[in-house]
This record gives structure tokens, C-alpha cells and sequence, in this order.
């Protein structure tokens, strides 16, 4: 009897052994994961610094930049955000929210844009939500206009 006592407690410490170790074999396998491509994650930091670093933030502009992006629609004719421009190789973002224009102002923009050629593969809104507007011109710049900020690319 004694020996079937001592036989069963050993059993069940052997099931509680196993278990602990399958947990913490699992704990283990899923923080490995995690650190396993701390290069990787290095590069990809890398990467993200250098490509925010290729925005060029024009400091404390207020000024309507002139480069081959803002010569496809025309000038902003309400004022725009005392840090609102950020001019990269890929494309010219305007934010021009602080000057709180009206709906009526920004639906007469883009109407004057439309008028620019953006009328392909438009995207509209007007709405509760507020307004944007997405289109190409024949040259392939992409303009996209909400109630704060106008962006142009080229695609």
C-alpha cells in the first residue's frame, strides 16, 4: 500500500512538473519572437528616420511654396497654418486649418481646382463629415483636398 501511495504522488508531481515546464516553454517560445529580428526592426527605425528626415518642414512658413506640385492648382487664397508646409521629393502638403475657412471657401477652391483639369478618377464628399476632394489631372498629379489641408503628389 505504501508503495501505491508513494506511486500516485509521484505521478501527480510528475504531471504538475510538466506542466510548468510546458508553460514556461511556451512563455519562452513567445517573447523569443519578439527579440528575434532586433536587426531587422533596427533597419526598418532606420529607414522610418531617414525617410522623415527627407521632409523638408519649411519652419514657421506661412507662405504658398513654389514648386512643380503647386503650380498644378491654384493658390490658396485663405491664409495657411504657421507650420503648415511640408515640401518633400513626393509631394507638397498645405495645412491651412488655424485660418478656419468657411465651406464656402473651400467648396469655391475646388471648384477653382476642377477648373485646374483634376477631374479624373474623382473621389468627392460633402458632407456632415466635412469635404474632400481626390483627383488626377492629365499629367498624373493627384491633389486631395479636405477642410484642412490640401495635398498634391505625382503618381
Amino acid at each position: 500500500m505504501f508503495n501505491l501511495i508513494n506511486y500516485r504522488e509521484m505521478k501527480r508531481v510528475n504531471f504538475k512538473n510538466s506542466l510548468i515546464a510546458a508553460a514556461i516553454g511556451l512563455t519562452v517560445v513567445s517573447c523569443g519572437g519578439r527579440g528575434g529580428n532586433k536587426q531587422q526592426s533596427s533597419e526598418a527605425s532606420e529607414t522610418k528616420t531617414e525617410a522623415a528626415t527627407s521632409v523638408k518642414k519649411v519652419e514657421g512658413s506661412n507662405k504658398w511654396p513654389d514648386n512643380h506640385f503647386t503650380k498644378q492648382v491654384p493658390k490658396l487664397e485663405f491664409a495657411i497654418n504657421s507650420d503648415g508646409v511640408d515640401v518633400d521629393e513626393e509631394r507638397v502638403i498645405v495645412r491651412f486649418r488655424d485660418a478656419n475657412p468657411t465651406k464656402e471657401q473651400i467648396r469655391a477652391y475646388w471648384v477653382k481646382i476642377k477648373e485646374a483639369g483634376f477631374t479624373v478618377n474623382v473621389l468627392e464628399a460633402d458632407d456632415n463629415f466635412g469635404i474632400s476632394y481626390q483627383a488626377k489631372n492629365a499629367a498624373g498629379y493627384t491633389v486631395e483636398l479636405t477642410d484642412y489641408s490640401i495635398s498634391i503628389r505625382k503618381q
